[in-house]
């Protein structure tokens, strides 16, 4: 799931090895396409196994939250290394406490740069944990942001950058959802308004499209790569 060194008293944390899509990949992206104001923050390690999570809450959407590594709750040697509220500040995530509001302080934590997006805990100058998330998303302009839809832990999924993720337990929920996002604005064809749209298949892209597809189109390619 990840690979991590030691760099200069920093731990380094990579995930997606060679590339595949991995469920942290994938639910961190669906983290970063939703963008909330104000999230919570919290890194936790489990001592005896060296396992770690990151938990991500929204801080407005109650109930809203995105986990990456390993679940870790029941673990008895679990403990909390940061516990920590960012807010979103043009296009990255600062530091949101009371003390750096105080000083007006904005230390980016999260950001991407480069196709990679970089957490840095506790901040950009004090990091000793980073970790790195190949970015899906963030492509600055909405209609250029891609679609992702596939199968990842026994669940479909549909990750629209412009947007957020989805998750669907059956093929039918998630075809459902494909033909509910036809423009309704009555064009000439059924339209869905994805530029950019891949299908995914055990953590490989494996067919990709740069063109507005009608949902039928959408559904029959799934039908014939995923299934």
């Amino acid at each position: 799931m990840s690979q991590t060194q030691q760099t200069q008293g920093t731990r380094e944390i990579k995930l997606g090895n060679e590339g595949r899509l991995t469920q942290d990949v994938i639910e961190f992206n669906g983290f970063w396409a939703a963008s909330p104001r104000r999230v919570r923050l919290v890194f936790e390690v489990e001592e005896n196994t060296g396992l770690w999570q990151l938990l991500i809450y929204d801080l407005e959407r109650v109930g809203q939250s995105w986990r990456v590594g390993h679940y870790i709750d029941g673990y008895e040697g679990k403990r909390t290394l940061y516990d920590m509220t960012l807010a979103l500040y043009y296009g990255r995530y600062i530091d949101d406490s009371e003390e750096a509001r105080k000083y007006d302080v904005t230390n980016d934590v999260i950001r991407e740069s480069g196709g990679v997006f970089v957490i840095n805990l506790p901040d950009e100058w004090r990091p000793d944990v980073v970790i790195r998330i190949p970015a899906l998303c963030g492509a600055s302009y909405p209609l250029a942001e891609p679609v992702y839809i596939g199968m990842v832990d026994n669940r479909y999924f549909a990750l629209d950058c412009a947007g957020g993720i989805q998750y669907f337990n059956t093929l039918d929920e998630l075809e459902a959802w494909i033909r509910e996002r036809e423009c309704p604005e009555g064009h000439e064809y059924p339209v869905i308004h994805w530029w950019e749209w891949h299908l995914v298949r055990n953590g490989e892209v494996v067919y990709s499209e740069y063109v507005q597809p009608s949902p039928e189109d959408v559904v029959f390619a799934i039908r014939k790569y995923l299934t």
